[in-house]
C-alpha cells in the first residue's frame, strides 16, 4: 500500500486529522439525492429514455430525437448507439417492461452501492479510508438516482479491476461491452497500460480493445446513412452545446474554445497523452503496487475523458491518493521549487476536494467541483512531469555505464 504523506500543510492539517470532519464530504451526495427525491420528476429519467427507446426500436419507429416521446410523455434524448436500443427493445417484447425494470433497477442500486462503499471503504483499496472520504466532495447526489446506463457500467468495470490481477481478459471484456454503449468507455485501458504486467500482453489487450470496442460505432457510422448522422447530430448538440461537462470540455468552454473545433480535438490528444506518459512513468518511479496501479490507471481513465459527468468521477479518489501518498519520494529528483508540492501531496489533493465541497454545498458546484477536477489533472501532470525526468535521466545513466562497460570489454 502507498505510504503515508510526511507531513501536511498546516492550513488543512486539522482536516486531515478529523474523520468526523471529513464525513461531511458526503453531505453533497446527501443532499442531492434529498432534493432529487423532493422533485420526484426527475427520479430514473435515463431508464426511461432507455426503455423509451427500444419501444420505438421495436415498432421500428425513429428514436433520436431532441422531443423523444413513450406514452405521451417526454424524456431525455436517447444518444447511445442503435443496437442499445434494438436489444433493449428486443428484451423488452421478451420479457415485459416491468420486469426490465425491476432488472435496471437491481444493476443501478448494486453498481451504486459498489462504486460509493468501495473507493471511499473498502481496506482493500489504497490509502486510509480517512484520507479517501473526501473524494466523496466530487460525487453529485442527483446521479445516483436518474438511473444513467454509464453508472451500472462503471460498476461493471470496477468489478472487473478488482480481478484484474487474477483475470486481466475480464476487464477487456467490460471494457468492450460498455464501449459498445459508450465508446468513451475506452478510456478505462489506461489501466491496462499502467498495470505492471509485460508489455507484449499490455498491446494485445490494449489493441484487441480498442478495435472490438470501436467496431460497432465505426460500422454504424459507414453503414447507418442517415440515422447515423442524426445519432451523430443530436451526440454532438448534447455533447457540445448543452452539457460539456466538468472534464476538459468545460474547461475550454471557460477558455471560449468551442469542442467542435479542431483545435479542441488536438489539446485533448495532447492532454490524454501527456496523463497517460505520466501514468506510464509514475508507477515505476513512487514503486506503486499493483493495486496501487490499478487504481492510478482508473483515476486517469476519469481525467481522460472529455465530458466528464457527475456519474463518471466515483473511481477518481484512491489512485489519486497513491500518488499524493508517494509523491515525497520524488524530492531527490524535484527542484527547490518543486519539493514543497511534493511533500504536501495529499494536503493538496484534500484542498481541492475542500474547494469541492464548498461549492456542493453552495450554489457554486457547477464551477467547484470542475475546477477542482482540473485541480486533480494539473497535480498529477506536475507529479508525473518529474517522474518522467527521473525515469530519463535514470535511463540515460545506465545507457552511459552500459556504454562504458563496452568500451572496457573491448
Amino acid at each position: 500500500m502507498g505510504v503515508e504523506s510526511r507531513s501536511s500543510w498546516p492550513a488543512v492539517r486539522g482536516w486531515r486529522v478529523s474523520g468526523k470532519v471529513r464525513f461531511a464530504c458526503l453531505l453533497p451526495l446527501v443532499f442531492g439525492v434529498l432534493a432529487k427525491l423532493r422533485h420526484p420528476d426527475g427520479l430514473f429519467s435515463e431508464y426511461r429514455t432507455v426503455a423509451c427507446a427500444g419501444q420505438h426500436a421495436a415498432a421500428g419507429e425513429p428514436f433520436y430525437s431532441r422531443t423523444l416521446t413513450c406514452g405521451g410523455e417526454h424524456v431525455p434524448s436517447f444518444v447511445y448507439l442503435p443496437e442499445v436500443a434494438r436489444i433493449t427493445g428486443a428484451i423488452i417484447a421478451v420479457i415485459g417492461e416491468p420486469a426490465f425494470r425491476l432488472i435496471y433497477l437491481a444493476l443501478t442500486i448494486a453498481s451504486i452501492g459498489a462504486l460509493i462503499a468501495v473507493p471511499l471503504f473498502a481496506r482493500t483499496v489504497p490509502g486510509a479510508w480517512k484520507d479517501r472520504l473526501p473524494f466523496a466532495a466530487v460525487v453529485a447526489g442527483g446521479a445516483v438516482l436518474v438511473g444513467n446506463v454509464a453508472i451500472i457500467l462503471h460498476g461493471a468495470i470496477l468489478a472487473a479491476a478488482m480481478l484484474f490481477e487474477l483475470t486481466p481478459w475480464i476487464l477487456v471484456a467490460a471494457i468492450v461491452f460498455a464501449a459498445w454503449v459508450k465508446p468513451v468507455f475506452l478510456a478505462a485501458l489506461a489501466v491496462i497500460l499502467v498495470s505492471g504486467i509485460g508489455w507484449p500482453r499490455k498491446i494485445v489487450m490494449t489493441v484487441t480493445g480498442i478495435v472490438t470496442g470501436l467496431l460497432p460505432m465505426l460500422l454504424f457510422s459507414v453503414t447507418g446513412g442517415e440515422v447515423a448522422q442524426q445519432w451523430f447530430d443530436l451526440l454532438s448538440h448534447f455533447v457540445f452545446d448543452v452539457t460539456p461537462g466538468k472534464g476538459l470540455l468545460g474547461w475550454l468552454q471557460w477558455a471560449g474554445i468551442n469542442g467542435r473545433s479542431p483545435a479542441a480535438h488536438l489539446i485533448w490528444f495532447v492532454y490524454a497523452a501527456a496523463l497517460l506518459t505520466c501514468g506510464l512513468a509514475i508507477p515505476r518511479v513512487l514503486r506503486l503496487d499493483a493495486s496501487e496501479r490499478v487504481w492510478l490507471g482508473l483515476a486517469i481513465a476519469t481525467l481522460a475523458i472529455p465530458r466528464i459527468m457527475a456519474e463518471d468521477v466515483f473511481l477518481i479518489g484512491p489512485g489519486l491518493l497513491a500518488v499524493g501518498n508517494a509523491a515525497w519520494r520524488l524530492i531527490p529528483s524535484a527542484t527547490a521549487a518543486e519539493a514543497p508540492a511534493l511533500r504536501h501531496g495529499t494536503g493538496i489533493l484534500h484542498a481541492l476536494c475542500a474547494v469541492a465541497l464548498a461549492g456542493g454545498l453552495t450554489a457554486a458546484g457547477d464551477v467547484a467541483v470542475p475546477l477542482a477536477i482540473l485541480g486533480f489533472s494539473l497535480y498529477l501532470l506536475f507529479v508525473g512531469q518529474i517522474a518522467v525526468r527521473q525515469a530519463l535521466t535514470a535511463g540515460m545513466a545506465q545507457l552511459s555505464a552500459a556504454g562504458e562497460l563496452s568500451e572496457v570489454a573491448e
